[in-house]
Protein backbone atom coordinates (compact mmCIF):
# COMPACT_ATOMS: atom_id res chain seq x y z
CA UNK A 1 0.00 0.00 0.00
CA UNK A 2 3.00 2.26 0.78
CA UNK A 3 4.53 1.74 -2.45
CA UNK A 4 1.87 2.42 -4.63
CA UNK A 5 0.63 5.76 -2.61
CA UNK A 6 4.62 6.42 -3.65
CA UNK A 7 4.21 5.18 -6.96
CA UNK A 8 1.01 6.95 -7.75
CA UNK A 9 2.51 11.10 -7.30
CA UNK A 10 5.67 10.39 -8.61
CA UNK A 11 4.31 9.26 -12.04
CA UNK A 12 2.39 12.30 -12.76
CA UNK A 13 5.47 14.33 -11.96
CA UNK A 14 7.06 12.32 -14.75
CA UNK A 15 4.09 12.95 -16.96
CA UNK A 16 3.94 16.15 -16.62
CA UNK A 17 8.35 16.36 -17.11
CA UNK A 18 7.67 13.88 -20.44
CA UNK A 19 4.86 17.32 -22.01
CA UNK A 20 7.78 19.85 -20.59
CA UNK A 21 10.51 17.97 -22.75
CA UNK A 22 8.13 17.51 -25.57
CA UNK A 23 7.62 21.30 -25.39
CA UNK A 24 11.43 22.70 -26.29
CA UNK A 25 12.23 23.61 -29.21
CA UNK A 26 15.74 23.05 -30.81
CA UNK A 27 16.99 26.31 -29.84
CA UNK A 28 16.47 24.53 -25.66
CA UNK A 29 18.39 21.25 -26.37
CA UNK A 30 21.58 22.94 -24.78
CA UNK A 31 19.78 25.28 -22.11
CA UNK A 32 19.66 25.73 -18.60
CA UNK A 33 16.07 24.43 -19.14
CA UNK A 34 16.78 21.38 -20.72
CA UNK A 35 19.92 20.56 -17.67
CA UNK A 36 17.28 21.17 -15.83
CA UNK A 37 14.73 18.27 -17.02
CA UNK A 38 17.52 15.89 -17.29
CA UNK A 39 18.37 16.16 -13.73
CA UNK A 40 14.75 15.82 -12.84
CA UNK A 41 14.59 13.10 -14.89
CA UNK A 42 17.42 11.03 -13.29
CA UNK A 43 16.13 12.13 -9.86
CA UNK A 44 12.61 10.42 -11.03
CA UNK A 45 14.18 7.22 -11.98
CA UNK A 46 16.74 7.26 -8.76
CA UNK A 47 13.57 8.01 -6.43
CA UNK A 48 11.40 4.91 -8.66
CA UNK A 49 14.46 2.75 -7.59
CA UNK A 50 13.90 3.47 -4.10
CA UNK A 51 10.51 2.95 -3.88
CA UNK A 52 11.07 -0.54 -5.45
CA UNK A 53 13.69 -1.38 -2.55
CA UNK A 54 10.89 -0.57 0.14
CA UNK A 55 8.89 -3.45 -1.77
CA UNK A 56 12.23 -5.58 -2.33
CA UNK A 57 13.17 -6.17 0.97
CA UNK A 58 10.53 -7.39 2.15
CA UNK A 59 10.34 -9.61 -1.05
CA UNK A 60 14.20 -10.87 -0.67
CA UNK A 61 13.90 -11.57 3.34
CA UNK A 62 10.69 -13.93 2.27
CA UNK A 63 12.52 -15.61 -0.72
CA UNK A 64 9.68 -14.24 -2.86
CA UNK A 65 11.61 -11.88 -5.17
CA UNK A 66 11.73 -13.76 -8.89
CA UNK A 67 15.80 -12.99 -9.98
CA UNK A 68 16.84 -13.16 -13.45
CA UNK A 69 20.13 -13.72 -14.14
CA UNK A 70 22.26 -13.99 -17.54
CA UNK A 71 25.38 -13.49 -18.07
CA UNK A 72 26.47 -9.88 -18.45
CA UNK A 73 29.42 -7.40 -18.30
CA UNK A 74 30.49 -6.07 -15.08
CA UNK A 75 31.93 -2.32 -17.15
CA UNK A 76 28.74 -2.22 -18.84
CA UNK A 77 26.60 -2.13 -16.01
CA UNK A 78 29.47 0.41 -14.16
CA UNK A 79 28.60 2.96 -16.92
CA UNK A 80 24.70 2.62 -16.31
CA UNK A 81 25.01 3.56 -12.93
CA UNK A 82 27.83 6.22 -13.19
CA UNK A 83 25.39 8.35 -15.90
CA UNK A 84 22.48 9.40 -13.39
CA UNK A 85 24.97 9.64 -10.79
CA UNK A 86 27.55 12.18 -12.67
CA UNK A 87 25.25 15.19 -11.89
CA UNK A 88 25.51 14.75 -8.61
CA UNK A 89 29.62 14.13 -8.82
CA UNK A 90 29.79 17.37 -10.67
CA UNK A 91 28.05 19.75 -8.06
CA UNK A 92 29.92 18.05 -4.91
CA UNK A 93 33.16 19.17 -7.06
CA UNK A 94 34.69 15.17 -6.37
CA UNK A 95 36.11 13.82 -9.47
CA UNK A 96 34.92 10.41 -10.63
CA UNK A 97 37.36 7.40 -11.39
CA UNK A 98 36.37 4.68 -13.00
CA UNK A 99 38.80 1.66 -13.76
CA UNK A 100 36.46 -1.84 -14.51
CA UNK A 101 38.29 -3.68 -17.63
CA UNK A 102 36.17 -4.32 -20.31
CA UNK A 103 38.25 -8.19 -20.55
CA UNK A 104 36.81 -9.24 -17.22
CA UNK A 105 34.83 -12.15 -17.26
CA UNK A 106 31.28 -11.86 -17.62
CA UNK A 107 29.22 -12.36 -14.53
CA UNK A 108 25.81 -14.33 -13.81
CA UNK A 109 23.65 -11.57 -12.66
CA UNK A 110 20.54 -9.20 -12.34
CA UNK A 111 21.88 -6.40 -14.41
CA UNK A 112 18.84 -3.96 -12.99
CA UNK A 113 19.91 -5.16 -9.39
CA UNK A 114 23.95 -4.63 -10.00
CA UNK A 115 22.74 -1.60 -11.01
CA UNK A 116 20.76 -0.27 -8.61
CA UNK A 117 23.67 -1.66 -5.82
CA UNK A 118 26.13 0.27 -7.55
CA UNK A 119 23.92 3.83 -7.57
CA UNK A 120 23.03 2.78 -3.75
CA UNK A 121 27.15 2.67 -2.89
CA UNK A 122 27.69 5.55 -5.30
CA UNK A 123 25.08 7.61 -3.82
CA UNK A 124 26.29 6.79 -0.19
CA UNK A 125 30.08 7.39 -1.47
CA UNK A 126 28.84 11.40 -2.54
CA UNK A 127 27.39 12.36 1.09
CA UNK A 128 30.40 11.64 2.36
CA UNK A 129 33.28 12.83 0.30
CA UNK A 130 34.18 16.42 0.82
CA UNK A 131 34.61 19.13 -2.38
CA UNK A 132 38.05 17.98 -3.68
CA UNK A 133 37.90 14.41 -2.58
CA UNK A 134 37.44 11.67 -5.08
CA UNK A 135 35.45 8.31 -5.53
CA UNK A 136 37.59 5.38 -7.44
CA UNK A 137 35.37 2.24 -9.34
CA UNK A 138 36.94 -0.51 -9.72
CA UNK A 139 36.92 -4.38 -10.55
CA UNK A 140 39.12 -7.06 -10.91
CA UNK A 141 39.29 -11.77 -10.45
CA UNK A 142 38.31 -12.13 -6.93
CA UNK A 143 39.49 -15.92 -5.81
CA UNK A 144 38.74 -17.48 -9.49
CA UNK A 145 35.17 -17.87 -9.18
CA UNK A 146 34.30 -14.42 -8.82
CA UNK A 147 34.30 -10.91 -10.17
CA UNK A 148 35.01 -8.40 -7.19
CA UNK A 149 33.83 -4.58 -7.55
CA UNK A 150 35.16 -1.99 -5.23
CA UNK A 151 34.28 1.52 -4.67
CA UNK A 152 36.77 3.73 -2.95
CA UNK A 153 36.02 7.22 -1.33
CA UNK A 154 38.50 10.05 0.32
CA UNK A 155 35.43 10.66 2.72
CA UNK A 156 35.16 10.25 6.47
CA UNK A 157 36.04 6.52 7.29
CA UNK A 158 33.64 4.17 9.58
CA UNK A 159 35.11 2.94 13.18
CA UNK A 160 35.35 -0.77 12.56
CA UNK A 161 32.88 -1.60 15.37
CA UNK A 162 30.20 -0.36 12.66
CA UNK A 163 31.44 -1.95 9.31
CA UNK A 164 28.54 -5.23 10.18
CA UNK A 165 25.58 -3.00 11.74
CA UNK A 166 25.72 -0.35 8.72
CA UNK A 167 24.10 -3.13 7.04
CA UNK A 168 21.56 -4.04 8.81
CA UNK A 169 19.48 -0.70 7.63
CA UNK A 170 18.07 1.93 9.35
CA UNK A 171 21.15 2.08 11.90
CA UNK A 172 22.65 5.84 12.50
CA UNK A 173 26.14 5.93 13.83
CA UNK A 174 26.61 7.22 17.11
CA UNK A 175 29.52 8.40 17.37
CA UNK A 176 29.27 12.50 16.79
CA UNK A 177 32.75 13.17 15.45
CA UNK A 178 31.19 10.80 12.29
CA UNK A 179 28.55 12.43 10.26
CA UNK A 180 25.86 10.23 9.35
CA UNK A 181 26.40 6.95 7.18
CA UNK A 182 23.81 4.17 6.50
CA UNK A 183 21.03 5.72 8.31
CA UNK A 184 18.52 4.10 5.81
CA UNK A 185 17.96 0.93 3.68
CA UNK A 186 20.56 1.44 1.20
CA UNK A 187 23.16 -0.63 2.51
CA UNK A 188 20.55 -3.36 3.91
CA UNK A 189 19.04 -3.47 0.11
CA UNK A 190 22.90 -3.79 -1.04
CA UNK A 191 23.56 -6.61 0.92
CA UNK A 192 20.04 -8.49 0.38
CA UNK A 193 20.53 -7.99 -3.19
CA UNK A 194 23.94 -9.14 -3.61
CA UNK A 195 23.35 -12.14 -1.35
CA UNK A 196 20.80 -12.87 -3.48
CA UNK A 197 22.54 -12.97 -6.44
CA UNK A 198 25.56 -15.71 -4.80
CA UNK A 199 28.11 -12.90 -3.72
CA UNK A 200 29.06 -11.21 -0.73
CA UNK A 201 29.58 -7.32 -0.01
CA UNK A 202 31.36 -5.71 2.97
CA UNK A 203 33.48 -2.59 4.07
CA UNK A 204 36.93 -1.34 4.79
CA UNK A 205 37.70 1.62 6.24
CA UNK A 206 39.60 4.01 8.84
CA UNK A 207 38.39 7.16 9.77
CA UNK A 208 40.64 9.20 8.53
CA UNK A 209 41.32 7.31 5.35
CA UNK A 210 37.75 6.75 3.98
CA UNK A 211 36.12 4.01 2.88
CA UNK A 212 36.13 0.62 0.35
CA UNK A 213 33.09 -1.14 -0.26
CA UNK A 214 33.57 -4.36 -1.86
CA UNK A 215 31.03 -6.67 -3.52
CA UNK A 216 31.88 -9.53 -5.62
CA UNK A 217 29.64 -11.52 -8.12
CA UNK A 218 29.93 -15.01 -9.46
CA UNK A 219 31.44 -15.82 -12.46
CA UNK A 220 28.68 -16.74 -15.56
CA UNK A 221 29.01 -20.49 -15.92
CA UNK A 222 29.28 -19.94 -19.23
CA UNK A 223 32.28 -18.32 -19.15
CA UNK A 224 33.58 -21.08 -16.59
CA UNK A 225 32.89 -23.47 -19.44
CA UNK A 226 34.83 -21.75 -21.79
CA UNK A 227 37.92 -21.22 -20.17
CA UNK A 228 38.33 -25.02 -18.98
CA UNK A 229 37.52 -25.57 -22.55
CA UNK A 230 40.83 -23.64 -23.56
CA UNK A 231 42.52 -25.16 -20.94
CA UNK A 232 41.75 -28.56 -21.55
CA UNK A 233 42.15 -28.03 -25.78
CA UNK A 234 45.47 -26.06 -24.40
CA UNK A 235 46.83 -28.89 -22.32
CA UNK A 236 45.86 -31.97 -25.16
CA UNK A 237 48.33 -29.63 -27.54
Amino acid sequence: MIVHDLRCPLAVVAGSLKLIEESLDESSRDSELRRAVDLANNGIQRLSDTIDSYLEIGQFQSAHRVIDCHPCALADIVREATTPIAPLIENAQISLDVDVPECLPLVEADESLVRRVLIDLLDNAVKFTPPGGSIVVSGGVHSGAQVRCTISDTGTGIPDEYHEQIFRGFTQLSDSQTPRRGTGFGLMFCRLAVEALGGAIWVESEETRGSRFHFTLPISKTHRRSIALAASVESSE
